[in-house]
């Protein structure tokens, strides 16, 4: 999101991190890593695991580094938290590049517990949480061009190298990403809290018109990639004794692409 194309952990390749949320693998299994399409909303964040060597045989497919979130979860009482970022404030204030930037981003959420559940026998009570988050980039590549551009004049064109379809000078923006995501969390306590029943399901739908070079001025020879990201999850924690525990997971995750 801020420019990094890759991230290498102990001289170790990209494709070699274990990206997991709530402790179930969200890596695409056929280009490796994860990128717009995997991306979790801010306020579905509640902690973050990173180890970067030093991990269990649990994480077999793991060779440099494991990524863990663990999502949020709502509470006995209601919260909600929004956060709004934008560029075009430097655009009010003459900053063509925020203005050809036109970043605006929305995040949202809120969760609490649900009422009267607890006076059902053996529910100690049901807990909530929803959160999403919307980026609008309105350039995906803003870049300063030079003042030289092709002109009436033939031997300053070919004193200055300039080309006939070289005519944009200063800031031009190419590309757009828009990306939107959804989370969603209900936790079921039962049996004096020794029973845990969590289920989340977790969406996500990209848009991108990225920028190459070479097709600087041909603006339809750039790609555009849709990614549709789908993922439920079911957790059942069980504490049997003071000593003993045991979890069952379950998840189905679904990544779709199309250039």
């Amino acid at each position: 999101e801020r420019g990094l194309e890759e991230v290498h952990v102990r001289g170790g390749r990209s494709g070699e991190i274990a990206y997991m949320i709530d402790g179930l693998y969200i890596r695409n299994p056929i280009y490796g890593g994860i990128g717009n399409g995997t991306r979790l909303n801010l306020f579905a964040l509640e902690e973050f695991d990173w180890q970067p060597g030093g991990f269990n045989a649990e994480y077999g497919d793991a060779m440099s580094a494991v990524s863990n979130f663990h999502t949020t979860f709502g509470k006995d009482k209601f919260r909600y938290r929004f956060k709004y970022e934008t560029s075009m404030v430097g655009a009010e204030l003459g900053n063509m590049y925020d203005e050809l930037r036109g970043y605006n981003d929305y995040n949202i959420g809120f969760g609490g517990k649900v009422p009267l559940m607890n006076r059902i026998p053996f529910i100690d009570g049901v807990y909530w949480w929803m959160s999403g988050q919307f980026s609008d980039k309105q350039a995906y590549r803003v870049y300063d061009f030079d003042d030289k551009v092709y002109g009436d004049v033939l031997e300053d064109n070919i004193e200055q190298l300039v080309t006939p379809w070289d005519t944009v000078s200063g800031l031009r923006n190419f590309g757009f990403d828009r990306t939107a995501d959804v989370f969603g969390k209900l936790n079921l306590n039962m049996l004096n809290n020794k029973l845990r029943i969590n289920y989340s399901y977790w969406e996500v739908d990209a848009h991108r018109k990225g920028f190459n070079t070479r097709y600087l001025y041909w603006d339809d020879g750039q790609n555009e990639i849709f990614r549709d990201t789908y993922r439920h999850t079911l957790e059942i924690n069980h504490t049997v004794s003071n000593k003993t525990f045991y979890t069952v997971r379950y998840s189905n995750f679904i990544q779709d692409q199309f250039i």
